[in-house]
């Protein structure tokens, strides 16, 4: 078990440490190898079983055409014997023995004879007999089979007596043991002759001999095998004829009687092809065996060709799979290059040879991932900017708030001096003036430096503003507050009314006739805060002031304003920075009559800034 955990620990170890295309080419490996293999094995299976049938095809016809030749000469020496029992010659000259003449005339039946077995070279000796000697022989003088005493000698000559057929045929029939009868090839047909006259008497007996060389070149013209047996077996399965072979079979002639026609059995450790093949006129049958190995040629060249097949196949695919698991990776590489890019992994040379020009019109995964990492791109440049922006702003408003925290103390330090001489003389309207001017002032100031106050602050600092403003217009100015409860402890952009207000009386109030009134609204809507200011006129253009309030990281120069308005477009560029670009300032027209400015807010300030 710790062997096992070891063993797939350092796997996971070498596997994490793989390239996406060796990964890829491993994966081709693990899904296609088996099928291969499979198909192989498949493949193979089909072409053996294909290369054994025709094997047996093989072994099937080699057994019919020596059937087919055996049998040509059985059928042909059976009409022969037939011929010569009724020819009338043959008659003749038994039926003179049988009266007991010594020496009768042959002659007509030596011609008769001859002439039939002159073009049969497979005849190899026709025999007459009576019931005690040879009364004819196309054998020399000497012979084996030329005399009675020779004949009697045979081991075969007992059965006779016990024939009851036409006539037999009798394997081995030079042998006089009957232990001898395996080392003999020879064929002998017999056949009882009866007198014509009434088709019962015999009076004598025909024996014809094959020729054993004709035979032995039959079961040798095999070409099946070079140790191959050949058996044939009579009706009673007693052999009668064989073929010569370096290697003995016959413990398996058994077997191949009481097999089925053509099958590979196994005996002694070894495999054999066996088959039988039944002679049409005859009880007999053909036996054949060979061992396996000398007749699967066709086999073993189908296991090789098989094997050929397979490396040429592997090697095309070990090819195709490096090919293929390249191209899949490669944009992958691309792709992760060009990310190098950003932290300095990939050289300036390496750079140049990156062609990302295609990857942006793919339709697939790659295509999707290149948008998608371009988009990522261009977003976190965007976001660098704004965060350089925001620094470049953040200082700038620091170093305005300092100077605005340093003029005031002295102006307010001043203006209270100013204050109690004009109460001194009795001048109440300048000591009003004075006083607002001190408030305002005085709220501009912060305890520490933090770019937010409270609503209600920055509405105290308004209303200190417009009594100053009041001071000029008189009667012709009018404020008024609409503030929700919720809404006055909220934290808002510092000075974020009051270049607003200052804009209503200069473009609004100041150049109108009759009096003029200023609302200020303060609600909350979910998570935004809305404060808008309104005022009697409607003399703003729109476009204007729409062009004026744009803001775009991208194509706002850094730090710049128009000479008009650069109060409110300050504090719309404060708002978009701090925010972000969802929030700003608006403006519309409402009632036809009067301009509305409307400021959008979050409920909740920024916890960084903050």
């Amino acid at each position: 078990m710790i062997w096992n955990r070891s063993g797939i620990h350092l796997f996971r170890q070498y596997r994490n440490k793989m390239n996406f295309r060796m990964r890829l080419f491993l994966t081709f490996l693990t899904v296609v190898l088996p099928v291969l293999l499979i198909i192989s094995a498949g493949f193979y299976y089909f072409l053996s079983r294909s290369a054994k049938s025709e094997m047996i095809n093989s072994l099937i016809i080699t057994m019919e055409r020596l059937r087919n030749q055996v049998e040509l000469v059985t059928s042909e020496t059976e009409n022969l014997s037939r011929n010569i029992i009724y020819d009338k010659d043959v008659q003749v000259l038994l039926q003179k023995v049988r009266r007991g003449e010594k020496y009768p005339n042959s002659s007509e039946v030596s011609y008769f004879i001859n002439s039939f077995i002159i073009n049969r070279e497979y005849i190899n000796s026709v025999v007459l007999m009576s019931e005690n000697t040879v009364i004819f022989s196309t054998e020399k003088a000497y012979t084996n089979v030329s005399t009675i005493k020779q004949i009697q000698k045979k081991w075969w000559i007992s059965k006779l007596r016990e024939e009851t057929k036409p006539y037999s045929w009798y394997g081995h029939a030079l042998a006089e043991e009957k232990s001898e009868e395996f080392k003999t090839n020879d064929l002998m047909l017999t056949r009882v002759i009866r007198s014509l006259d009434d088709n019962k008497t015999p009076i004598g007996r025909v024996m014809i001999y094959i020729n054993k060389s004709y035979l032995d070149g039959i079961l040798k013209d095999i070409g099946w095998g070079s140790t191959t047996n050949v058996w044939i077996v009579d009706e009673n399965n007693q052999v009668i004829l064989r073929n010569t072979s370096v290697r003995d079979y016959s413990f398996l002639v058994d077997k191949i009687i009481a097999a089925n026609d053509f099958q590979i059995i196994e005996e002694n450790n070894e495999k054999y092809v066996v088959g039988k093949k039944s002679f049409k006129n005859s009880g007999w049958q053909l036996l054949i065996a060979a061992p396996f190995t000398e007749v699967n040629d066709n086999i073993v060249s189908v296991r090789m060709q098989m094997i050929m097949v397979a490396v040429i196949v592997m090697f095309i695919f070990l090819f195709m799979s490096i090919f293929l698991a390249g191209n899949m990776s490669k944009p992958i590489h691309t792709l992760s290059n060009m990310m190098d890019l950003y932290h300095g992994g990939v050289s300036k040379e390496e750079t140049l040879e990156l062609n990302v020009n295609d990857y942006n019109s793919r339709k697939d995964e790659i295509g999707v991932m290149y948008r998608s990492y371009q988009r990522l791109v261009s977003r976190i440049e965007n976001l660098i900017k704004e965060i350089y922006i925001k620094d470049l702003e953040k200082k700038d408003a620091e170093l305005a708030l300092l100077e605005t925290q340093i003029n005031p103390h002295f102006l307010y330090n001043t203006l209270d001096c100013i204050n109690w001489m004009a109460l001194a003389n009795g001048d109440e309207r300048i000591s009003e003036m004075v006083t607002a001017l001190s408030d305002t002032f005085r709220l501009s100031l912060t305890k520490n430096n933090s770019s937010f106050v409270d609503i209600e602050h920055e509405l105290q600092y308004i209303e200190s503003y417009l009594t100053i403003q009041k001071l000029r217009f008189g009667d012709r100015l009018t404020c008024n507050y609409e503030v929700e409860e919720e809404a006055r402890k909220l934290k808002v952009v510092r000075f974020v009314l009051q270049p607003i207000v200052e804009n209503c009386i200069k473009h609004g109030i100041s150049l109108s006739e009759v009096p003029g009134v200023i609302d200020i609204k303060v609600k909350v809507q979910g998570e935004v805060l809305y404060i808008t200011i309104i005022n009697d006129g409607a003399n703003i253009d729109l476009e204007q002031m729409e062009k004026l309030l744009e803001f775009d990281v991208d194509n706002t120069e850094y730090l710049s304003f128009e000479s008009k308005g650069y109060g409110i477009q300050n504090i719309n560029r404060r708002i978009k920075i701090i925010h972000g670009m969802e929030y700003g300032i608006e403006y519309t027209i409402v009632d036809k009559m009067r301009t509305a400015c409307v400021i959008r807010l979050p409920k909740t300030i920024p916890n960084l800034i903050n």
